[in-house]
């Protein structure tokens, strides 16, 4: 019971942190593939890499090199990047390190090493540096994020803090300072406690996000969003955002939050403000059950596929008296929805059609925000291509099989 606990800890302080995924599936900057993680062939082998050709639904399966299992994929312009771990206890991959992407050669399936860091949390993204696109790679150990050449992947330069992307090319920065908290927080009840303690013990100091710092493709930072603005939007005091969304015409940014606690005690798993960027001022907010994956933010709405609903622990006690444990985040459901959250609140636009026997949790959106894609798991696993508009039907709803596929020399 303690290592599991412990494992629910680890997992809150990963989404804690900002963690982008890329383990959900990828739809190439022209359109017309898209990459996701395929499970292993057989039982205890390795993740493959799937490339799904949207227009006729090819698929081709690309195997890691022995000793290898993929566990995300990233475009970085029409090169697939994949971050590949070694296996426990195996010597052909021994040395190797989890903190490099390689390559993936589409036309012939090969793999090779790039000097493209990787992050625990952080994902690379596509920018601009000096009037050329470049992508930008956080890296895990120097807090730094390294700029690389598109195409060509040559090192051209770095910034020098962990840079989170926002779509289209812009990113934040989380700024950190010390922040003075109650070590008894206030109400009636604890007032007596707080008060029993000498003055200068009362507080703690620790470290914590006091900015989101808003920078353009170019460079240029636009707008800086304050510590106690930012709390308006996240649950229970101000929290580093674990997404971050900037709209179309860069004039307002979305950012959202986890509302993970030792006892999650908000109904829903995530809360979200949108901000303006010209007044950094917050403009209006919602919460979600969002699946894993990218929302769709369009400035005036945000579209989301979400769970239908969620068992979410709000404080009640269970049988016998006994407090439930914090629920995993974020699971796969059998139930998901396309939604439209607006300044006027949320409208459920589709039940997504899942197969029976068939549970979802990860998806992206295509790169002109007009599509979603959605993995879905199961005996006959599928991809779905769903339309982001809010009138959207089934019957628009584009099923992709993921057969076997065509295994790569």
């Amino acid at each position: 019971m303690r290592t599991k606990f412990c494992l629910m800890l680890s997992v809150a302080f990963l989404v804690c942190l900002g963690c982008e995924p890329t383990d959900v599936p990828r739809i190439s900057p022209d359109g017309k593939h898209a990459a996701l993680l395929l499970p292993p062939a057989e039982a205890g082998g390795p993740k493959a890499v799937g490339i799904v050709r949207l227009d006729d639904g090819t698929l081709a399966r690309h195997t890691p090199p022995e000793g290898f299992t993929a566990t995300g994929v990233v475009w970085a312009g029409n090169d697939l990047l994949v971050n590949l771990v070694a296996q426990a206890r195996d010597p052909k991959a021994e040395g190797q390190g989890p903190w490099l992407f390689w390559t993936l050669r589409l036309a012939d399936g090969t793999f090779s090493k790039s000097s493209v860091p990787s992050h625990i949390t952080l994902a690379p993204f596509v920018g601009v540096y000096k009037g050329e696109p470049a992508l930008y790679a956080p890296e895990m150990d120097s807090d730094r994020t390294k700029i690389f050449s598109l195409p060509g992947l040559k090192e051209l330069g770095a910034l020098e803090f962990p840079a989170a992307g926002a779509g289209d090319g812009w990113y934040v920065r989380i700024v950190e300072g010390i922040v003075d908290r109650q070590l008894i927080p206030g109400g009636k009840e604890a007032d007596w406690i707080r008060e029993s303690l000498p003055e200068d013990a009362r507080t703690r100091k620790s470290k914590e996000m006091i900015a989101v710092e808003v920078y353009n493709p170019q460079g240029g930072k636009v707008a800086t969003l304050e510590r106690d603005e930012i709390a308006k939007a996240s649950y229970r005091g101000p929290r580093s955002p674990i997404c971050t969304r900037i709209s179309p015409d860069g004039k307002r940014l979305l950012l959202g939050f986890g509302t993970d606690t030792i006892f999650r005690q908000h109904t829903h798993e995530y809360t979200f403000g949108v901000f303006d960027l010209e007044g950094a001022k917050l403009l209006w907010q919602g919460s979600s059950n969002n699946l894993w994956g990218f929302p769709v933010f369009t400035g005036d709405a945000m579209f989301a596929l979400e769970a239908k609903s969620r068992e979410i622990y709000t404080g009640e006690k269970g049988p016998g008296g006994m407090l439930a444990p914090p629920p995993a985040t974020s699971q796969p459901t059998a139930k998901v929805v396309l939604a439209r959250h607006t300044e006027k609140g949320r409208d459920v636009i589709l039940d997504v059609p899942l197969e029976k026997q068939e549970k979802a949790a990860r998806y992206s959106y295509s790169p002109d925000r007009k599509m979603f894609v959605l993995q879905a798991e199961g005996a006959a696993p599928r991809l779905l291509l769903i339309p982001v508009s809010d009138k959207a039907t089934a019957k628009d709803v584009r099923a992709i099989p993921l057969g076997k596929g065509a295994e790569t020399p």
